[in-house]
């Protein structure tokens, strides 16, 4: 049977500090992400900002993740790798950020993640979701999809990212196994 783990104050401190970093990393992402800018130039934007901060990268090495941050705009599902695609106005764009912190021998691990419209200063979520729709209609709506298209089959949802893996794993940076 499990039980709850009680934090210290302390504790609670810290895991508050590993969260503060995620904010700054959210707020420097948000910032600079401007049509033109690459999502390689944005992973140097986020390892900065976890350096200023004095911590370091839950994302870069692991199981041989190239990144401080995954990047995924438009019809990348999911942890997108920097790179040098150039996003454009009107790109909708998720930032993957987590960090950590060493505090009294442990890690404290933040992580969190936010999407946006690049070009827009602010969008009510209602705005959001019609210019997600507007943007993901037409055709090769499906190619993008899979299964979000009521006709194609649900073992379709998972192809882009399992050939993005494939790639992936392809250059040596996975390690046969991992996922």
């Amino acid at each position: 049977m499990s039980h709850i783990e009680y934090k210290t104050l302390d504790q609670i401190k810290w895991m508050r500090e590993a969260g503060l970093v995620v904010a700054e990393i959210h707020r420097s992402l948000r910032e600079a992400a401007r049509p033109g800018v690459t999502t390689g130039e944005l992973d140097e934007v986020s390892a900065d900002a976890i350096r200023r901060c004095g911590a370091r990268s839950n994302f870069l090495n692991y199981y041989g993740y190239p990144a401080t941050v995954c990047i995924s705009p438009n019809d990348v599902i999911v942890h997108g790798i920097p790179g040098k695609r150039k996003l454009a106005i009107g790109d909708i764009v998720t930032f993957d950020c987590g960090a950590w912190l060493e505090r009294s021998g442990q890690q404290w691990h933040g992580d969190a993640a936010f999407s946006m419209i690049v070009g827009d200063e602010f969008t009510s979520d209602e705005e959001f979701a019609r210019s997600w729709v507007r943007r993901h209609q037409g055709p090769g709506a499906g190619k993008r999809w899979g299964s979000a298209i009521p006709s194609a089959p649900q073992s379709e949802a998972g192809k882009p990212a399992r050939t993005q893996q494939g790639k992936f794993r392809a250059r040596g940076a996975l390690r046969a196994g991992a996922s």
